[in-house]
């Protein structure tokens, strides 16, 4: 079953739901300043980087030291 991360079976989903009660693939997203997408493989270095910052560390739960 594919569920929305935090939702629970209830809110309209069925226990064994059919085709078009899955939910839809994702795309991206972009106002074209902006893209939100899945990270990719090749976002890794960026995501250490950002996750090694000392203020992610302080204000977020990333784990410290954050590796690959």
């Amino acid at each position: 079953m594919v569920r929305a991360p935090g939702r629970a079976v209830g809110w309209g989903m069925a226990e064994n739901p059919t085709p078009s009660q899955t939910l839809p693939g994702r795309q991206d997203l972009t106002d074209g300043v902006v893209l939100l997408r899945d990270p990719r493989h090749t976002d890794a270095e960026a995501i250490l980087d950002g996750a090694s910052d000392p203020e992610t560390v302080r204000w977020t739960r990333v784990p410290s030291p954050y590796s690959l």
